[in-house]
């Protein structure tokens, strides 16, 4: 129990600091990849699908990670990737991230 506090404690911590810049850059390095060969390019073998959705997931821990502690609230800007199922754009944190990417810009940043 009391490494769980501590842990929750660094977790505030580390989140109550300005924007990680490396953690920035990490998510939008992670965000063009998923762009270029999930979303711009569909996959459609069995082994590309599974390789966008590690990558996609990759993407959503580390957007969350940015964007923490705060919720991921879904994108209120247009988004005109809500077809694909690896959609860089589905959360407002990702028109932050994504800037050159997703259209508009994100509420509250």
């Amino acid at each position: 129990m009391k490494k769980t506090l501590i842990l929750f404690a660094l977790i505030h911590y580390a989140s109550a600091s300005p924007v990680d810049e490396v953690l920035l850059k990490s998510c939008q390095a992670t965000g063009h990849v998923l762009y270029s060969t999930c979303v711009a390019t569909p996959p459609v073998t069995p082994e590309q699908v599974a390789a966008c959705t590690a990558l996609y997931s990759q993407y959503m821990i580390c957007s969350t990670s940015l964007n923490a502690p705060q919720p991921m609230l879904p994108s209120k800007s247009p988004d005109p990737y809500t077809w694909s199922p690896y959609d860089p754009c589905r959360f407002e944190v990702h028109h932050y991230i994504l800037w050159d990417i997703c259209p508009s810009s994100p509420v509250g940043y």
